[in-house]
Parts: C-alpha cells; structure tokens; sequence
C-alpha cells in the first residue's frame, strides 16, 4: 500500500518520507481502513515501518505543522522557501519573480483568490510561505486525511494519545533508529547446542559488525521483518540463536520473523560466515 508505484501516497522527493496525494487515486474509504491499520499497530504494540514525517504525528495530536515539517517532508522545497523568507534584497522581486500559487503533487493551485496574477514581495512573502504551509499539511489533503484520523481513532483511544508528544507517538508507532549493536549482542539468547563463546557466535558477531549500517539494518529485516526497532531500542530486542541437529555447514541461515530467532548452522569458517550473512541480508526474507 505504501510503495510509491501503488500511487496511494505521494513521494515529494526521491527516497523521502511520503504523504497524503492532493489529487488520490483511490476511494476515500482506502485512507480510512489504512488508518485503522496504523491504530491497529499501535494498539498491539507492533513497529510500523510507515515513512511518515513528523507532521502526521502532530496533526493526529491537533497541532499546526509548520515550515520545519516541510523541510523534512521536501528538503528541497522548504529550503527554497526559507531562502525566500531569509532574503532581505531590495531586488527581492526580480530574484524570484514567483505568484501567489502552488506547484504541488503535479497540480497548480492558486493560494489566494487570482493568486497566479499577483506578485510575491517583500511586504506579502510571509503570508505565501505560510499558505504554502498550509495548502500542503492541510488544505490539499483535507477530505482523505480526515478519513485516515477517523480510522486512526476508531481504534485508539484520543485522550490516552493526547498523553503523547508527537516525537514520542512517532517512535511507538513507526519505531526509532537507535541502534545499539553491542547491547543487541549482550542480549542475546542461545539455545541447542550454542553459547556466546562457541566459535560459531564469536565468528558470527565478528560478522556483523564488520557490516555497514545498511547492511546491518538488512539484516534486521532478515531476523524481523522490518529495520526499525520498538521505542526501546535494540536494549528492549532479544536474539535466539539456534541449531537444530539436521543443520549442516552447506545449510543457509534462516530466521523465524516472529520470535527473532536465527537458525544458524554451525559453520566452521569465517569466509562461510560471512558468505552465509551476506546470501541472507540480501535476501532478506525470514520465515513465519
């Protein structure tokens, strides 16, 4: 639902956080049910790997998002309008020479009444970038936006939300980024057969954290499905390593997504290690 060729979202710019379309594609009732899914998440404690941005999470707690939430939805634009509004040239309007209209989601829009006719100044730019604001976080999105809150809160409760900051309620429901690999290896479990000093696990986190963060972040995907951890970090995650007896050294690793346990083979070589790491991390499907 959230991949940018299903077109229920928009992209504002390559590899960003996505948003709610001015012009959607699909039935208002979509927005609706994937807010209910997105209560749902949050309701049975599961991370949502939803690239949201901040925004979402304050207008869910009625607060006005503002042109630093833009700046994180479209680095490009918002930067472009906080140039304008840093500007204090007398020649303002020959730099820019832009109207009182919007360029957004393949769409021009006129912000004020006759708004492609009249001028952006100094006198007036404050009051463009402002509605700027707004058309995107509110005015372009209104109807199918409305119906993901109403889905949202027909599963969770407003007043015990109203509890949250929007940081707070962002990282419980997409989950955060703070990746403490040396915890993640302290808190590990070892069944059948393994401990933390058998050669196997020493080679195996030996392994791991060799890799870059990207890599390391597919192999969270591997183990659990998704690369973003509950609000507690990686402290608050366990690995079960385990070895059933009909592994051998030709085996692939492979993971249970559901209990984040690994069934790692006793390999008897770093190189097999490391070979067997990278078949899994990139392709980074567990099971079940």
């Amino acid at each position: 639902m959230i991949r940018p060729e299903y077109g229920m979202f928009m992209y504002p710019e390559e590899a960003s956080y996505m948003w709610f379309p001015a012009r959607p594609k699909f039935e208002k009732k979509r927005y609706f049910f994937f807010g209910v899914l997105c209560g749902l998440s949050l309701f049975n404690c599961n991370v949502a790997n939803i690239p949201f941005p901040l925004a979402l999470f304050k207008k869910l707690l009625d607060q006005t998002p503002s042109l630093e939430d833009l700046k994180e939805l479209s680095p490009v634009l918002g930067k472009s309008l906080q140039t304008l509004l840093d500007d204090r040239s007398d020649n303002f309007g020959e730099e820019f020479y832009i109207h009182f209209n919007v360029h957004w989601d393949k769409d021009d829009v006129d912000l004020i009444p006759n708004g492609s006719c009249i001028i952006v100044d100094q006198t007036n730019k404050r009051d463009y970038v402002s509605k700027y604001v707004d058309y995107i976080f509110n005015i372009s999105i209104k109807a199918v936006y409305e119906e993901f809150q109403r889905g949202f809160y027909k599963v969770c409760d407003k007043e015990i939300i109203e509890f949250f900051y929007p940081e707070e309620l962002k990282d419980v429901i997409t989950g955060n980024t703070d990746y403490d690999w040396e915890t993640f290896e302290k808190n590990a479990h070892y069944e059948q057969g393994y401990d933390n000093s058998h050669p196997t696990i020493v080679m195996f986190w030996k392994a791991l954290h060799k890799l870059t963060l990207e890599e390391k972040k597919k192999f969270l995907v591997f183990l659990t499905g998704t690369d973003r951890i509950q609000v507690k970090g990686l402290k608050n995650m366990k690995i079960t390593f385990c070895c059933p007896e009909n592994l051998n050294e030709k085996d692939p690793i492979r993971a249970q997504t559901c209990f984040s346990a690994l069934y790692l083979p006793k390999y008897s070589t770093m190189e097999r290690v490391e070979e067997a790491l990278q078949l899994a991390i990139n392709n980074n499907r567990g099971f079940g």
